[in-house]
């Protein structure tokens, strides 16, 4: 009957199942999780800039106020 049609099987990308799978995902509960502790009054947006401020790369990326900068200048001034 239908000798001439082949089913082809298409094989999904890896790397589009681990965007869809598993970032996608993960992402979405990140912000649901922000939304949650911000309604229960945790400030997550200070707790993330204090904590990032210990990671040598994103402490770098992270805005301060200059008269932070300038007072954490001259102290380590003083301790050499």
């Amino acid at each position: 009957m239908a000798k001439g049609l082949k089913t082809e099987s298409k094989k999904t990308n890896p790397f589009l199942w681990f965007i869809f799978a598993i970032i996608i995902p993960v992402i979405v509960a990140l912000i649901i999780a922000s939304v949650i502790f911000s309604i229960a009054g945790f400030h997550v947006t200070d707790w993330l800039k204090d904590n990032a401020k210990n990671i040598p790369v994103i402490s770098s990326l992270i805005p301060i106020k200059r008269k932070k900068m300038y007072l954490r200048q001259q102290s380590s001034f003083k301790q050499r």
